[in-house]
């Protein structure tokens, strides 16, 4: 899905920016996370980015099953539309 990887997509940018705060709060030792603080918060930040990859992979693929269902673009002549 090629908007999963597009920057200017509102749902990919949360995605991306979920998975950030994911990655940041993941320790390198996972005894870390006999902390109940940091373990509630690294636990939130994972189902925040479940969430937000969930939601842009459902846009992306109802965006590919409507353009695919409206049958191929054809090209326009250059400075015609």
């Amino acid at each position: 899905y090629p908007m999963m990887s597009d920057m200017r997509e509102p749902l990919t940018v949360e995605f991306h920016r979920a998975k950030r705060n994911a990655d940041g709060l993941r320790p390198a030792n996972p005894k870390e996370l006999k902390d109940a603080d940091r373990f509630v918060a690294y636990r939130t930040a994972v189902q925040e980015l479940a969430v937000a990859f969930d939601v842009a992979e459902r846009e992306a693929r109802r965006r590919r099953t409507s353009r695919a269902a409206r049958g191929p673009r054809t090209p326009t002549p250059c400075g015609k539309r």
